[in-house]
């Protein structure tokens, strides 16, 4: 599997909407940087877009949204917190078929702690120029 691209909003310390773009031709991407910066925060991504869930450490809070960004929302205020990574990945021939894993829960601002409203999850497949959904949660 080759990662091409990596969205994300209101993940843990990551706020607001951004994506990172990886090229695909081969070589190794090395993400490195001081502590606190995210490395951590980026593979807790990973987990829980591809398994729906974290293991966090025994200090960290457990909360999958910016904490800084639910203080600053309004009450009864949904937010969403989202994952998506587009990869790619070869078929038995060999030949590169690609994909999009998306995963976002909505949540509510309540008056002591947010809550789950909504959980969506989505597998796209890439088939000619459109995308066709191949898994989906209800």
């Amino acid at each position: 599997m080759k990662i091409s691209k990596i969205e994300f909003e209101n993940f843990r310390n990551f706020r607001d909407h951004c994506s990172m773009h990886f090229p695909t031709d081969g070589k190794v991407t090395v993400i490195y940087g001081p502590n606190g910066v995210g490395k951590t925060t980026l593979h807790q991504l990973f987990q829980w877009v591809f398994y729906g869930e974290v293991h966090f450490n025994k200090t960290a809070s457990n909360k999958m949204y910016n904490l800084n960004f639910e203080q600053s929302a309004s009450f009864h205020q949904r937010f969403s917190v989202l994952g998506k990574i587009d990869f790619e990945h070869p078929d038995a021939n060999g030949i590169a078929e690609y994909y999009s894993l998306r995963r976002e829960w909505v949540y509510q601002k309540e008056q002591y702690e947010s809550k789950i409203i909504d959980k969506k999850f989505r597998l796209s497949k890439k088939i000619g120029d459109d995308w066709k959904t191949v898994s989906e949660d209800p």
